[in-house]
């Protein structure tokens, strides 16, 4: 059997120098020529650089100094007292008068029958608007004061020296509206004061001159009521003169 011989491969080696050297160079190796229509410029070949040493470049001008601190103070400076002129107080407003029952009963009068409004009666009148509304809304009378001054109130030196004073039976007969000026720390009381402390001490007011016959068994004691020798505080508070000096305490 003949052998297979490579005669191609020869005549390819042979041809590829002649196929590379047939092709045109490329477009980058070709100089740049000017087409016909063309949009823009031929190539320029950039400018040479120069050969000599760069040249030196002026130094950044120095930066601005940092602003200086100024402390701030811890307190703020007193300023001076500015040149005021010296303020008057406004004037008070002061109530208008309090009318008289006859004037109340006319503005009342015209408010109910003929209708008019505060503003109109102040107008007729002669009066405020205040006034005239006080009048028809308040009362005719103007109200009573009170008592005056305050009930005494009292205290425990006013209890015990009371009950130490009563535990005698002979002052018991005494009449009670006597009896501030007979114990001490009881100047200035008045008559209420002095019945509340004695009733609120379980005592009760009888009238002179009542006093029970003893019995043989209880003898001086009759019904839980001490009775006493004949008034022996020299008050004539059992005799018939018209004076009432009140009752006396007994338990």
């Amino acid at each position: 059997m003949a052998s297979i011989q490579h005669t191609s491969t020869p005549a390819i080696c042979t041809a590829l120098p002649s196929i590379y050297t047939a092709m045109p160079p490329m477009p980058s190796q070709q100089q740049a020529q000017p087409r016909v229509g063309a949009r823009w410029a031929p190539y320029q070949p950039p400018p040479p650089r120069p050969s000599g040493p760069p040249a030196a470049c002026p130094p950044p001008p120095p930066p601005p100094p940092p602003p200086a601190l100024i402390p701030r103070p811890s307190t703020p400076p007193a300023l001076p007292p500015a040149a005021r002129p010296p303020s008057t107080p406004p004037p008070k407003q002061q109530r208008a008068k309090e009318l008289d029952r006859d004037t109340k009963i006319e503005v009342r009068a015209l408010k109910k029958y003929l209708g008019l409004s505060y503003v109109k009666i102040a107008q007729v009148m002669g009066i405020t608007y205040r006034q005239a509304e006080r009048a028809c809304k308040g009362p005719l009378t103007p109200k009573k004061a009170g008592r005056v001054g305050a009930t005494k109130k009292a205290t425990e030196e006013h209890i015990r020296a009371m009950r130490s004073f009563l535990e005698d039976p002979r002052n018991r007969r005494i009449p009670w509206c006597r009896l501030r000026f007979l114990v001490p720390g009881f100047e200035g009381w008045g008559d209420t004061a002095m019945h509340s402390l004695l009733t609120s001490l379980d005592y009760k007011r009888t009238r002179p001159g009542g006093q029970l016959p003893p019995t043989p068994s209880t003898g001086a004691q009759v019904g839980g009521a001490q009775v006493g020798p004949p008034n022996l505080s020299g008050d004539r508070t059992g005799d018939d003169d018209g004076d009432d000096d009140g009752g006396t305490a007994d338990d």
